[in-house]
């Protein structure tokens, strides 16, 4: 892939510029709008992706990266340290992911009456646990749109299933993750896996409420419920699949 675009580009040359890219990759092929000017540093490592063909910007500031080549390619430039191993369950990753909050950022990016912050903010912060806590192996693909195979039974051939997931963790895992923010029902798409296919995702949901404690919400196998305090966000209580115990994590600053 390096043959493709070149190697004169560069890693993100401050941490504002880095969370804006990885914000372009996990809402690919959708475009970010680049909303304040880049410091000059900044605007040099941005113009050399540009030429390298990695990102474009059309005349309104939106930018986008081009292709799946391209977001495969430059999450390795996003993310250059990954694990030495693979977690050994969903319920290790999705620990760590949200382990690796950093608080300081969600109180910083909450908007409106919610008082919580936008889900384009928990996807991009989601995204840098998953590469933090996966082997390089290991392909996170943000926004997976494409048609799955059921597991066939009693001999039948298996139905192709149309699909979309908020992240598919590739290689030896095959984990899809679905994120939700404050209680915001999962598409429709989601109701197209096979419940107990090779390929139903996890979903987890993020709420936010006065307390930061667990409410009654329903409980599913395959769903992880995080409780996070308004206003505060230093910590959080997590519920996993129908599990009884209530799990206190603490976030990053």
């Amino acid at each position: 892939m390096a043959r493709c675009f070149g190697s004169k580009h560069t890693t993100p040359t401050s941490l504002v510029l880095q969370q804006f890219l990885i914000e372009c990759l996990v809402v690919a092929p959708n475009v970010v709008s680049l909303e304040s000017k880049l410091a000059d540093e900044d605007n040099l490592c941005f113009v050399t992706l540009k030429k390298a063909g990695i990102i474009v910007e059309d005349v309104d500031q939106l930018v986008r990266l081009p292709s799946p080549l391209a977001e495969k390619y430059y999450s390795r430039w996003l993310f250059p340290n990954r694990a030495v191993a693979n977690p050994s369950s969903l319920h290790e990753l999705i620990t760590k992911v949200v382990g690796n909050m950093s608080a300081s950022v969600l109180r910083q990016s909450v908007v409106g009456e919610t008082n919580f912050p936008k889900e384009a903010t928990f996807q991009r912060i989601f995204m840098e646990g998953l590469a933090l806590n996966t082997h390089r192996t290991c392909s996170i693909c943000p926004e997976l749109s494409r048609v799955f195979s059921s597991s066939p039974t009693d001999g039948d051939q298996p139905l192709r299933i149309d699909g979309e997931i908020d992240f598919y963790l590739n290689g030896s895992l095959r984990w899809g993750l679905e994120l939700l923010v404050n209680g915001d029902e999962i598409g429709e798409h989601m109701a197209q896996f096979t419940p107990e296919g090779k390929y139903a995702a996890l979903n987890v949901r993020d709420r936010g409420n006065e307390t930061g404690k667990v409410t009654s919400v329903s409980r599913m196998e395959k769903r992880v419920t995080v409780f996070f305090q308004l206003g505060d966000f230093s910590r959080c209580s997590c519920i996993f699949g129908m599990d009884k115990t209530i799990h206190d994590i603490p976030l990053k600053r």
